[in-house]
């Protein structure tokens, strides 16, 4: 008697019960590779069909009938029903047959009976996180199971929904090749130290992982029944560092003091090195924001692939003290420009350091000190790297960003545009050196104003005499007028090494519109050596973003995607790398 139901339907024991796994074939020969789990649960039939490629996964099949070794499948795709005929073989070991909808053919498929890897005598768990173009860093976890004569594996990815999908398995050496059949498919290439069956087999392994063309590397740690904690931020350096790290104060020649922290490889060197570079105002060395360390991050990497570098906490910040008599929080591009030349300096004296391969990495606005300070250490700065950094004055970033912030609310367009006009005129008087604290004032009271009278809600924007003298203190600022005035394109010319410029095609803080063009013609325009490059899919901070599904930076494991890491270090070996003798050229 055949078995006709759904998934609420009694049935006992069946050979048909199990995972189903194999190829769909189309007509167009395509091929599509396909999950089918068959089980019984608490009395009732479930079945569900995966198709990772087109990311179908774990649909319910609710309509189905078993006769004898005849199955026949019904799922929902698309919004039409598929029927899948097909015979189990003798052995129970294989399905196989057509599928059609609305009485059209659409291909043949071929499954084959694949039991879990944890079903196997020799089972491993292994588990790690890995970052892939355009999206964050996410879990894995790889099950492998050994029959006597060959692996098997299942993989689950959490955050794409994957649960326990069959892998191609190949040995390679004492490692294993695992093939997640995404499209594209997703390769991981496991290398240990002794084979997997042995005694020795070590509680970490070292892992590579392809997609899209990219690889990166991750560390796979193996599950022995303890519960498996992971960093949420897996970039974070924790020790033991595979570099040496010094902490130190340097007292610098104007009297204030800078706490540093001087990261480099081990040996003798001479090594490259850079001096790092955050965004200007009260930041530490490591630049930490939204749980992120930004700078310790870029050292770990620079580090590890042979390069040097020096970071530093902003005046006033951490173990940096101000100047005597400097206000707090008052540094500008031209202060900060100093300190990087006192620092770019510091590295010239010591002896691990190869002085032929110096040079600053900044970001954001601090990008602009470090093209500030680079004209004048031509003799010691040897490339230049821009990250996220505007290529065009303050003022004109400053205008866009409000009006990008503007135009997203839903508000009366006339009082957009007062609020609008007002700011810009704002920031052009700010600009002006020749203009009062009374102009000025009377400018952020007519702002403020604008902005109250376009968000007139109950409990929204009040002016009051202190909001003006808080709109003052900002607008007033000598540092934040003398960084008005500062010209990237006046100064760009005048750098004589290499320049690198990195932007994230998602950057709303700096778009690459402000950003690369600008940047390219700057340093062009006498002649100079520039590299522009747009990463497709990250944010100001170089982090990966989905533009459909935007996430807070603090959300976001990784602080800073592989990709614009790899860009930075390879460029740098590129540029302060052995120059082959001339006689060895073709």
């Amino acid at each position: 008697m055949g078995l006709i139901g759904s998934a609420a339907t009694v049935y006992g024991d069946h050979p048909f019960e199990g995972r189903w796994y194999g190829q769909f074939e189309l007509s167009d020969g395509r091929e599509i590779s396909t999950l089918i789990n068959a089980e019984e649960l608490e009395g009732g039939w479930v079945l569900r069909i995966t198709q990772v490629q087109e990311d179908r996964l774990h649909q319910p099949i609710v309509s189905f009938e078993i006769d004898g070794r005849s199955v026949s499948v019904r799922p929902i795709v698309e919004g039409g029903t598929q029927r899948w005929n097909g015979e189990l073989d003798a052995d129970f070991k294989r399905y196989a047959g057509e599928v059609t909808t609305d009485g059209q053919r659409l291909g043949s498929f071929v499954l084959n009976r694949t039991p879990s890897a944890g079903e196997f005598e020799s089972v491993q768990e292994w588990r790690g996180s890995f970052i892939s173009p355009g999206r964050d860093y996410e879990q894995v976890k790889l099950v492998f199971g050994h029959d006597g004569e060959r692996w098997h594996g299942d993989i689950s990815l959490p955050v794409r929904t994957i649960s326990s999908h069959p892998l191609e398995v190949s040995e390679l050496g004492n490692g294993l090749l695992a093939i997640c059949p995404l499209d594209p498919p997703i390769t991981f290439r496991i290398v240990s130290p002794s084979s997997l069956l042995s005694e020795e087999v070590p509680g970490q392994l070292l892992a590579s992982v392809e997609e899209q063309g990219n690889q990166s590397s991750l560390i796979l740690n193996r599950n022995i029944g303890e519960p498996f904690r992971e960093s949420f931020r897996p970039q974070t350096p924790t020790q033991p560092f595979p570099y040496q790290v010094e902490q130190s104060v340097l007292k610098h020649p104007i009297g204030h003091d800078l706490g540093v922290t001087f990261t480099r490889p081990k040996g003798e060197g001479p090594f490259p090195a850079a001096v790092l570079v955050s965004s200007l105002g009260e930041s530490g060395r490591d630049h930490v924001k939204h749980g992120h360390e930004f700078q310790a991050v870029w050292a770990d990497a620079l580090a590890r692939c042979g390069i040097a570098s020096i970071r530093f906490d902003d005046r006033g910040t951490g173990q940096s003290t101000l100047p005597e008599g400097a206000p707090v929080a008052e540094a500008s591009i031209r202060d900060q420009a100093k300190d990087l030349r006192f620092l770019v300096e510091y590295l010239t004296q010591q002896p691990v350091i190869d002085l032929d391969g110096i040079g600053i990495i900044g970001w954001g606005d601090g990008a602009l000190a470090a093209i500030s300070a680079a004209p004048s250490m031509y003799r010691e700065v040897s490339f230049l790297v821009l990250l996220s950094s505007p290529g065009v004055p303050l003022g004109e970033l400053l205008k866009w960003r409000m009006s990008d912030w503007i135009q997203s609310l839903p508000l009366d367009p006339v009082k957009k545009d007062k609020v609008l006009n007002s700011y810009a005129t704002l920031i052009d008087v700010a600009g002006d050196s020749a203009a009062t604290d009374e102009e000025l004032r009377e400018l952020v009271l007519r702002h403020q104003k604008a902005l109250a009278e376009m968000t007139a809600v109950p409990g929204g924007i009040s002016v009051t005499n202190a909001s003006v003298e808080e709109g003052m203190r900002t607008f007033a600022s000598p540092a934040f007028r003398e960084n008005l005035r500062f010209r990237p394109a006046m100064m760009l010319p005048r750098v004589q090494c290499p320049v690198l410029a990195v932007s994230g095609s998602l950057d709303r803080q700096t778009p690459t519109s402000f950003s690369l063009p600008y940047i390219e013609a700057a340093v062009q325009r006498t002649g100079g050596e520039v590299d522009v490059v747009e990463i497709s899919s990250l944010n100001n901070y170089l982090q990966p973003v989905d533009a459909e599904k935007p996430k807070d930076p603090n959300r976001i494991r990784a602080t800073v995607d592989p990709r614009a890491l790899r860009t930075v270090t390879d460029w740098i070996n590129q540029i302060v790398g052995p120059v082959p003798d001339p006689a060895s050229k073709p």
